[in-house]
């Protein structure tokens, strides 16, 4: 006979989403199964939608779907409850906002009764109001563990493992066992599965999306992180690491990994939202950091390096006064610790280690070169450090611009304008994305699916700009400069977006694949006093040429610049301005030959003067750098470079 699964599902408050919920359960292709709902008094129509499920679904000789009513006392008290009343071999659980596969139960049945396991498992899709995520890879293997090795998978890969919600259990598993009812914020579900798995002989995991977690405002799981969720974390973490036996070396450091990040994380609170207890629990732990300094550096050197560079990237004008001491403390250990990095990865320089900066350039360039041709493919991992070292070399090497020392005499920087009135930093960007098509040629499949995507992803206004739609944005003071008409279509979309971007503002994209939405990216930039937002330049590749100390600067700081497929401007600022006039002043220059040598599509024939970044990148990259200080990083208006466009 099928073995009975009683699946727990806890609800509070979930009148919109419990019905699918249940029937999400009861359509499931393995039939024996009981329902056993908590309403955990909720203080809307939850308990009355769950009553009127029972009613219509129980008969006299089977109770299909149990209710129980109690008092509010949270998520953990209600599975307990649930526990309590379970009659199953097995033990799942759903929570009363998500939904399930309808073939998940008979999967994970028959994979527990086939490997005989205590635990069987599955992967989860993460429904997001905007998109949908995989927390696996959804490649239906099977992997067959014991309880240390399930615990290594459990703390690896995080969110999509923790929960209790993807998982069938048997039911003695749970004799002295229960939920703690004094976690509030979740953590409830990461101990709890620690002590199953660790009690555990066989558990079963296939990697199969068949949970749907929903990420909604009002769930669980959605809640902003603050010092209760912290706290609790830390508690779980301690607790967990009390258990494991020292001689467990993979799992205690897998483990231990995650609390050594959970540690610095508490470092990275903002002072602006630092409560007193807050603060008080950031010198805890700075304390526990320094207790298990040495066991960290011995064992988890190249995490603690890690998670130092990201301490240090913290702005002090943002964090507590006791982490800025602790930053400094960091940044001096770093610094002594530089030969012992350099050392433990076995790579040698003949340079003399004498500070961060130049300490670290022979270390990256080796480590680009060995990960690069090395063909051991575990070997060049090990050396995969520059991605790391690139942070390093920004970190230390802050750049800050300062015109007084004339860093980039005899360029187009140092020139000193005159603004005119209209120039402002305090204008607002309008929600619409500028994209222009300037010739009469036909748009390719992959650019109009590009900018399909736009128009459905992105949740503003997208205004593709035509030849014949053009001259009703252009202001009657500022006509199209005269070599304008000679431009390639590609350079015409380069002046384009620069007389777009300081006479109206808002957002301007390639044509290309978007899967975000911007419209929060224009509420960040508008009440900030930033005046442009983008994604961090891609790579060195993609940086303007200069001459002199300008382009080595370009190289060097590349991580600071934007990317120029994608952003967000306010009108009139110190930054289009100087952009729009530079641009200006080098088409005066090429004018005549223009006139000689008009651009074909991508400006490739012969005699046409303007190279391809000249008027953009050229002009644009360096700007960046000169108003470093009001650009606002974000990456969500990246394209999908992936995609073809062409």
């Amino acid at each position: 006979m099928e073995p009975l699964i009683s699946v727990i599902v806890p609800a509070y408050n979930s009148e919109k989403y419990i019905g699918r919920c249940i029937e999400s359960i009861l359509n499931q292709t393995y039939k024996n199964l009981e329902i056993i709902a908590v309403n955990d008094g909720s203080a809307d129509r939850t308990g009355e939608i769950l009553d009127r499920y029972a009613s219509k679904h129980n008969s006299d000789a089977f109770q299909k779907i149990t209710i129980i009513h109690k008092k509010n006392s949270g998520i953990a008290a209600a599975r307990n409850k649930g526990l309590e009343t379970a009659k199953g071999e097995y033990i799942g659980f759903v929570d009363n906002d998500d939904t399930i596969e309808k073939d998940m139960y008979e999967i994970l049945i028959k994979n527990a009764l086939k490997y005989d396991a205590d635990v069987s498992h599955c992967g989860t899709k993460v429904v997001y109001p905007e998109k949908i995520d995989f927390c696996c890879n959804d490649t239906g293997k099977i992997f067959v563990q014991d309880n240390s090795q399930a615990i290594i998978h459990l703390f690896k890969h995080g969110h999509g493992m923790s929960p209790v919600w993807n998982k069938l259990y048997k039911a003695k598993l749970f004799t002295g066992i229960k939920f703690n009812e004094n976690l509030k914020e979740g953590f409830d579900d990461l101990l709890i599965n620690f002590y199953l798995f660790f009690n555990a002989n066989v558990v079963i995991y296939i990697d199969a999306a068949k949970y749907n977690w929903f990420r909604i405002a009002t769930s669980v799981s959605s809640k902003p992180t603050n010092i209760r969720i912290l706290k609790e974390h830390h508690f779980v973490f301690v607790n967990i690491l009390k258990q494991i036996e020292p001689f467990k070396k993979e799992m205690y450091y897998t483990v231990f990994s995650s609390y050594i990040h959970h540690l610095f994380r508490v470092l990275k609170f903002k002072e602006n939202t630092l409560s007193d207890e807050c603060k008080i629990f950031q010198k805890e732990i700075i304390q526990e950091l320094k207790k298990h300094q040495n066991e960290i550096c011995m064992t988890f050197f190249n995490l603690y390096i890690r998670e130092i560079f990201s301490v240090l990237k913290l702005k002090e004008c943002e964090i507590s006064d006791e982490c800025k001491i602790f930053q400094r403390k960091l940044k001096l250990e770093l610094k002594e610790n530089t030969k012992k990095i350099i050392k433990t990865k076995g790579l040698r320089t003949k340079y003399k280690i004498d500070t961060i900066g130049v300490s670290f350039i022979p270390f990256y360039l080796s480590a680009r070169y060995y990960g690069t041709h090395c063909k051991n493919k575990r070997k060049r991992n090990k050396f995969y450090l520059h991605r790391i070292v690139d942070k390093i070399l920004l970190k230390f090497n802050d750049y800050k611009y300062d015109k007084r020392k004339n860093r980039y005499a005899g360029t187009f920087l140092t020139k000193i304008h005159n603004y005119p009135g209209e120039i402002t930093v305090h204008g607002k960007a309008d929600n619409v994305i500028y994209c222009f098509w300037t010739g009469d040629n036909e748009m390719s499949a992959h650019r109009k699916s590009g900018l399909e995507s736009m128009k459905a992803n992105t949740g503003v206004k997208v205004e593709l700009i035509t030849p014949q739609k053009l001259g009703m944005y252009l202001k009657s003071d500022y006509p199209l400069h005269d070599a304008y008409h000679y431009l390639s279509l590609v350079h015409k979309s380069d002046y384009l977006r620069c007389y777009f971007m300081h006479h109206y503002g808002g957002g301007y994209s390639d044509i290309k694949y978007h899967c975000y939405s911007w419209e929060p990216l224009f509420d960040l930039i508008n009440n900030s006093e930033k005046w442009i937002t983008g994604y961090r330049e891609v790579g060195k590749k993609g940086v303007a040429i200069a001459p002199g100390v300008l382009g080595k600067d370009l190289k060097h700081y590349w991580n600071i610049l934007i990317g120029n497929c994608a952003y967000i401007c306010k009108p009139h600022t110190p930054f289009t301005y100087d952009w729009y006039m530079e641009l200006h002043q080098r088409l005066d220059v090429y004018y005549s030959d223009l006139k000689k040598y008009p651009g074909n599509v991508m400006g490739d024939n012969p005699g046409y003067p303007i190279p391809w970044t000249n008027i953009l990148g050229n002009i644009f990259h360096p700007l960046c750098l000169k108003y470093s200080d009001k650009i606002l990083y974000n990456d969500n208006v990246k394209p999908d470079f992936k995609k073809k466009y062409r």
